[in-house]
């Protein structure tokens, strides 16, 4: 358990980023599905969010990287 939620985040992307990919990674709302996707991205790992927010265009683009191993992560 974490005491605030800066050092919970910390610690969720470096557990995230250490799994063997790919994988999809659950979150509560659109704004934690970009937030992390970018933060694993600054830590080099080939992440995409994926949310209601998207365009229908946008949400498929996500899922053909998934699908075709562009993305190690995608995170909804």
């Amino acid at each position: 358990r974490y005491l605030d939620e800066k050092n919970e985040r910390s610690a969720v992307i470096d557990w995230v980023a250490a799994l063997p990919g790919p994988g999809l990674f659950y979150t509560a709302t659109r704004k934690d599905a970009e937030s992390y996707a970018e933060s694993l991205r600054d830590k080099g790992i080939a992440a995409a969010s994926y949310h209601a927010g998207m365009s229908a265009k946008q949400r498929e683009e996500v899922h053909a990287g998934f699908r075709d191993d562009a993305y190690e992560v995608v995170v909804a």
